[in-house]
């Protein structure tokens, strides 16, 4: 392991330093896997040790290398671990953000981590007994006499069979760095193995099993509910989960939510309008701040009347309303909200290092005039919360600690039964954004002494267990490893979120009469949930539910459309057009058109349903006119042109035609089918559309 060069050790420390930030990063997420479910919250001697634990391999290598002394080394190895646990230099981007803070100090055990493991097995260096060898010779004796014979060699070796002391022998090698490191990696092997052989399992138990009918039972009456327009009177009608110990009332709370009674924007335009319409809104907002207070379940009313000053039109008003009022701590809150919301929409929602500096300007600009009028607002008004929540969140933008701190003070102070206020003083330790799992436990451990005065906050209870497991996956992770964990959490508490996540864990373990409660359940207190929308979608078409499946799809493909959110519409229009219905197939793809990502694609598919899969004359020759309108230089739209005229016998395909051969790639593959098909249509002159070879659709 010694290594005489300056920079051979200098190059092995560093990438030994890469090494153990792998490990950090890897065994601190198996801890927080399984720690919540064995010893409860968090405990800062556990992580101090395990850090050390997880360095120690790290450690000794280091404590190998020459020439240097080993503070040299540990510095070169420290570097990469807090570089690479924080930033990643080539990408620019938070280099698995999901472990940031996984401990309750951070990563700041890490820091010491390495210098602890290495000086505690220099210590146990100094300690360990010196081998003598088996003819009475110390050590420096050998190196004076380095001749050794065959049969010394053989009775000195650790593993000789005809020595009577190989079990001192084996002892005095564990007592050795070197038998710590063997040690550890046999543990290390052996636990591995045993896990995956599945001798040992999560913490969690098996949740206890429904019976058959209990579960028909509980599908039999969510559908009943489901026909429910009104989302809190569906909410209320539907059934709680079976074999669920959420606290009494939470779920009845939760669908509290669902009351919201924020005064229309053209009755606000209306009310300001009139000449004392200012004062009268005053009035209006200072019912519902007395309302809001009046009985903690009181579905968050306050909040609910400010949510819409937030859209273009509601930041007009929230101007107006200020510009009339300028005194009115209800007028500020508006305009703060506004300039908050637009402050949002310019930061947009990617990582930070993926955050352009005009983003970051517009997001200042507009939180320099939010900050002081919420403030404003607070000062005048000290309870209204909404302003105190909006400065939570608005110093969380810009990392301001103790702006946030000093509006959750103020929030828990003024109004600690509000759901809105203790999410988001819960949010503010998510470990992602600098909190700790730690922090978060003690958070909900305070949020659950005050669920029998709201009951609404029992749907926060489950937060810490399936964030602890959840990080680090996307959206199309496979769960079935995590189940047990997710179903915890959603047994624990009405969280729509993790009981989503239970259900698709169970549709990907075939467990579809559990998966299609779990997801309905989810839907209840989140109907616009697009992606539990599709996940259901998809599982109730493997169960044969065609319409339940086209309604949940339609439903989410609407939704996404509406908030320009491509992640799911891919994959809705690959299920939708899995229907055999042409209108289903033309309606999955109009819709898709409305995306601006997938417009040009899916408008080339539209055109292929009035060919390929049932000859239209009238649609083709519409559909394919507009298509070279829009797109007058594509060699696909002009392809699909001129191959309708000609099978039409229309007049001007060969012009058609011409511009697509001036427009082709040859080198592309399917243009080059293009090129065969259209020579065999100009030649034929195709007198039926029988002569049309289908195509497949072109992949994205």
């Amino acid at each position: 392991m010694k290594r005489d060069t300056l920079l051979a050790s200098s190059v092995i420390a560093v990438l030994m330093g890469i090494i153990q930030a792998q490990v950090f990063t890897t065994g601190w997420s198996y801890i927080n896997l399984y720690r919540y479910g064995l010893i409860g919250h968090a405990n800062v001697r556990l992580e101090l040790w395990a850090s050390v634990v997880l360095a120690m391999p790290v450690a000794f290598v280091l404590l190998k290398l020459r020439p240097e002394k080993l503070w040299v080394y540990l510095v070169l190895a420290i570097v990469p671990v807090l570089i690479m646990l924080n930033l990643d230099l080539v990408g620019g981007a938070l280099i698995r953000p999901e472990f940031a803070g996984s401990s309750s100090l951070g990563w700041l055990p890490e820091i010491y981590a390495l210098p602890a493991a290495a000086g505690l097995l220099r210590s146990l260096m100094k300690r360990a007994p010196k081998d003598p060898d088996p003819d009475g010779s110390d050590i420096e004796q050998r190196r004076i006499n380095p001749v050794v014979t065959t049969s010394q060699r053989d009775t000195g070796s650790l593993f000789a069979d005809s020595s009577p002391l190989v079990w001192q022998r084996l002892r005095k090698f564990v007592a050795t760095p070197d038998g710590w490191i063997v040690l550890l990696a046999a543990v290390a092997a052996t636990g591995y193995f045993a896990y995956k052989g599945g001798l040992f399992g999560p913490h969690y138990t098996d949740e206890p099993s429904i019976p058959a009918a209990e579960w028909n039972k509980y599908l039999a009456d969510a559908a009943r509910a489901d026909t429910i327009a009104d989302p809190q009177q569906r909410c209320l009608a539907y059934p709680d989960l079976p074999g669920n110990h959420w606290p009494a009332g939470s779920a009845k709370g939760r669908c509290g939510l669902f009351q919201i009674q924020n005064p229309p924007l053209s009755r606000i335009a209306a009310t300001l309008a009139a000449p004392d319409g200012a004062a009268q809104l005053d009035r209006e907002y200072a019912q519902l701040l007395a309302a809001h207070y009046r009985d903690p379940a009181h579905g968050e009313v306050l909040f609910d009347a400010y949510q819409d000053f937030g859209t273009a039109n509601g930041q007009r008003l929230a101007a107006l309303w200020l510009e009339k009022s300028p005194q009115s701590a209800f007028a500020m809150m508006a305009k703060g909200r506004a300039a908050f919301a637009t402050a949002g929409a310019a930061r947009g929602t990617d990582f930070i290092d993926k955050t352009s500096n005009k983003q970051i300007n517009g997001m200042d600009a507009q939180l320099a005039i939010a900050v002081p009028l919420l403030k404003a607002a607070l000062a005048k008004e000290p309870r209204l919360s909404p302003a105190c929540v909006d400065l939570m969140q608005a110093s969380a933008m810009v990392d301001d600690g103790n702006g946030h701190d000093a509006a959750a003070k103020h929030c828990m102070a003024v109004d600690p039964l509000s759901w809105y206020v203790n999410e988001a003083w819960m949010r503010g330790y998510d470990p992602r954004w600098g909190g700790s799992f730690g922090a978060m436990d003690r958070a909900i451990d305070e949020i659950r002494t005050r669920v029998p005065a709201n009951p609404a906050l029992g749907a926060l209870l489950a937060k810490s267990i399936g964030l602890r497991v959840f990080l680090g996956r996307d959206w199309n992770s496979d769960l079935t490893g995590i189940a047990k964990v997710l179903d915890h959490a959603a047994v624990t508490a009405p969280d729509p979120f993790y009981i989503g996540q239970a259900g698709i864990a169970a549709k990907q373990a075939k467990n579809n009469p559990k998966a299609l409660a779990y997801l309905s359940q989810a839907l209840r207190f989140a109907p616009n949930y697009s992606l539990f929308l599709v996940e259901r979608g998809e599982l109730r078409k493997t169960m044969g539910d065609r319409a339940g499946a086209l309604a949940d799809l339609h439903r989410a493909m609407a939704l996404v459309n509406d908030d320009c959110d491509c992640r799911d519409d891919n994959r809705i229009m690959q299920l939708l057009i899995g229907f055999e219905s042409l209108e289903e197939k033309r309606m999955a793809f109009q819709s898709e058109i409305k995306s601006p990502e997938q417009h040009e694609w899916a408008s080339y598919r539209l055109c292929e349903t009035y060919i390929n899969d049932a000859y239209d004359p009238e649609g083709a020759l519409a559909c394919t006119k507009k298509l070279t309108d829009e797109f007058p230089n594509s060699a696909e739209a002009l392809f699909m042109r001129s191959a309708v005229l000609y099978i039409q016998h229309e007049p001007g395909a060969a012009e058609v035609a011409a511009r697509f051969h001036q427009v082709v790639d040859p080198s592309d593959e399917r243009q080059q089918q293009m090129i065969t098909e259209l020579a065999r249509l100009s030649s034929s002159r195709a007198s039926s559309s029988k002569e049309w070879e289908p195509r497949a659709p072109s992949p994205r």
